[in-house]
């Protein structure tokens, strides 16, 4: 037996299964080609419609631009970006005035930013419409090569205008910054430089570590906005806490491409074990990133994991207070994972694909990765020849399990010390020199992640014996 409900537009089975009629398949194709055409036109009227604003902002700017000593035109990036690139210029320049003129997208970028910048001062240039949350699309984008196109005339225009000052016309520029003032200087390369662009990332480790300066932080008024929802919600709480934890969990690009993909995380579901550990050693847990806390997750805590939605406070201030003001950190691969390092908080890396990278001082927990016989590759192989893969060969890229970070997250908690990385040498592994950034940034590997590495091989060695 069959029935219709046509609020739904499908065909109900009695077992509880349901089955799509024509029509309603039809019609959600009819309504996609649309919506893809509109957003594929939309593309080239939104120039149109960002570019007044674009002007606006540009002319509230007049007085920064006017004072600034050099002026930095950068074309955007994401968040990693937002972080790096300005806190680069500033230890590259700390004497001199600089301002960024950086490109983002309202609607899918944290547009609080700015004000975690004193110096250099940073201005965000909208390149984009901001959408409704209901569409797929949060924002729709300027074209990149207008984007582009108008950074380099900018640059250009204010190089004309401003002859004296120096002018940063784009992100590369300020790569090469960089690697000049590292060649130029005392910071000595560890790795080699590769010739691809992110490898930039090796010597701005080496002046992070060897060019101080001071930490970020929002405003003292949303500071205290923060500190304040923080402390209110606490009252509930079974005991006070005695810290605070930043967990960054990335799901971006969990089915786009592998270079994205690869580095998306673990399911907030697997976190469990690990914040119990958390919460039993007295870490109240401010969890930022893209994963929802779901009613079910925040039940099991009643007050020690919270996010920005159950403090009812702004997700971008709320984001960038728990990833600079937290006593400890503890995420995945991605932007949100690099404000620890500027501020000095201890930091423990899970989830972390490819295994060339890591970030500044942190205790690193990769991601396993098995060949086509379902064999685990060594940390050997890994961290040499396949240490720049987003794919492994005929084999799988595996997140990790709830055992595997509660093991992480009770190692961390029982050895981490601030500014002192717990953990193993890479070159250890794979000697020198080598093209990771582990010793530019000082970062060490979890000795539970080696230990479980060791315990696999040797059993899949016994199982084949």
């Amino acid at each position: 037996m069959f029935r219709i409900e046509r609020s739904k537009q499908c065909v109900m089975s009695t077992d509880g299964g349901s089955k799509p009629t024509v029509r309603a398949i039809n019609l959600r194709r009819v309504k996609g080609s649309l919506r893809a055409r509109a957003f594929s036109f939309s593309r080239w009227i939104v120039p149109a419609v960002v570019l007044p604003r674009l002007l606006a902002e540009l002319w509230r700017a007049r007085k920064d631009i006017a004072s600034a000593e050099i002026l930095v035109v950068y074309e955007g990036g994401g968040f990693g970006h937002h972080i790096c690139g300005p806190d680069a210029l500033r230890r590259l320049y700390p004497h001199r005035s600089v301002l960024i003129l950086l490109g983002a997208f309202p609607g899918e970028e944290n547009w609080r930013v700015p004000l975690i910048w004193r110096e250099p001062r940073v201005r965000f240039l909208p390149f984009a419409v901001a959408m409704p949350e209901t569409w797929q699309q949060r924002a729709i984008r300027v074209p990149v090569r207008l984007q582009m196109g108008f950074c380099k005339a900018l640059a250009r225009a204010l190089a004309f205008r401003f002859p004296r000052k120096k002018v940063i016309a784009s992100s590369f520029e300020v790569f090469d910054e960089v690697w000049l003032e590292a060649e130029r200087s005392d910071l000595v390369i560890a790795t080699i430089r590769t010739g691809e662009i992110v490898e930039w990332m090796a010597p701005y480790y080496r002046l992070m570590r060897f060019r101080p300066a001071p930490p970020i932080r929002l405003p003292d008024t949303e500071r205290a906005v923060m500190a304040r929802h923080l402390a209110e919600s606490a009252r509930s709480l079974d005991r006070p806490p005695s810290g605070l934890c930043c967990l960054y969990l990335r799901a971006k690009g969990a089915e786009v491409e592998v270079v994205t993909s690869s580095r998306s995380g673990s399911a907030l579901m697997e976190y469990v074990p690990a914040i119990h550990r958390l919460v039993a050693a007295g870490y109240r847990c401010l969890l930022i990133g893209d994963r929802i806390l779901t009613n079910d997750v925040a039940a099991i805590f009643g007050g020690w994991l919270v996010d920005a939605a159950a403090l009812r406070v702004d997700p971008g201030l709320f984001s960038l207070y728990a990833a600079t003001e937290a006593d400890i950190f503890i995420g995945e691969a991605g932007g949100g994972s690099l404000p620890p390092g500027v501020n000095g908080i201890p930091a423990l890396t899970v989830n972390h694909f490819p295994y060339y990278v890591t970030r500044l001082h942190a205790t690193v927990f990769p991601k396993f990765c098995y060949d086509s016989a379902g064999r685990m590759i060594p940390p050997e192989i890994m961290f040499g020849e396949y240490s720049h893969l987003h794919a492994i060969p005929g084999g799988t890229v595996r997140s990790n399990t709830a055992e595997e970070l509660e093991i992480a997250v009770s190692e961390f908690i029982r050895l981490q010390r601030r500014g002192v990385p717990e953990g193993v040498v890479v070159e250890d592994i794979v000697g020198t020199p080598n093209s990771l950034w582990y010793a530019d940034a000082d970062s060490r590997l979890s000795p539970a992640w080696l230990e479980l590495a060791r315990q696999r091989q040797a059993s899949y060695s016994a199982i084949v014996q």
